[in-house]
């Protein structure tokens, strides 16, 4: 299991930030009482886009996955994990290079949040998601 020390000088912040090129920038954050609001910037030169698909590249779904748990520990300070997508439904693609707007709701007494990534107005993807109850 990997030490949650904190480097020399390296914030709490950056601890919960993914280190490698898997990263999704996060351009704004915003908290309320009934949770998060992010903006973030699909890097293209994402591994993500190698090899999903040749020539028309597009974020899969584990990615955006991989982008709300990102966001979840960054807004909870924790180091959470995805137990359960119970609900996923993807409605539009998201291109290299895009600016995406996420909003994720503070979990339920049974570690359930539901969670919409957008792009100018419009969903992409919707659903609603639990996770670990160690780290709620």
């Amino acid at each position: 299991m990997p030490s949650t020390e904190p480097e020399s000088g390296e914030s709490a912040e950056s601890r919960l930030q993914p280190k490698d090129s898997t990263r999704f920038p996060v351009l704004r954050s915003t908290r309320s009482q009934d949770g998060w609001s992010f903006e973030i910037a699909v890097p293209a030169e994402s591994p993500y886009f190698e090899g999903h698909f040749e020539g028309s590249p597009i974020l899969p779904g584990v990615a955006q996955l991989a982008l709300l748990l990102q966001l979840y520990r960054l807004a909870t300070g924790t180091l959470a994990e995805l137990r359960e997508v119970s609900v996923l439904r993807f409605r539009h693609k998201v291109l290299p290079g895009h600016i995406l707007q996420a909003s994720i709701s503070r979990p339920d007494s049974e570690g359930r949040s539901s969670f919409a990534l957008s792009r100018q107005g419009a969903i992409v993807s919707r659903g609603t998601v639990r996770w670990s109850e160690e780290n709620r």
